[in-house]
């Protein structure tokens, strides 16, 4: 379990992007960081191939999402 989530990643819209709980620490920080810009401000975010993405608060938050329910479903493997 613990290789599976070190290595963990997810992907928005056809990008994948890390998702190691180091990386859902950072989406959370930039989600609550941007919570009194206006939605559609964006933020760069850096993929898993280093390529440079703007994403929204709602970007992150589908991310961090899909990071938090697989990672669930990583835990409770047998």
């Amino acid at each position: 379990r613990q290789e599976l989530l070190e290595n963990f990643e997810v992907t928005h819209d056809g990008v994948i992007y890390q998702a190691d709980e180091k990386s859902q620490d950072r989406m959370a920080r930039a989600i609550v960081a941007m919570e009194t810009f206006p939605a559609e401000t964006t933020i760069n975010w850096i993929a898993k191939d280093n390529s440079i993405h703007s994403l929204t608060r709602a970007d992150l938050q589908a991310m961090l999402g899909l990071a938090g329910t697989a990672q669930a479903n990583i835990w409770i493997m047998k």
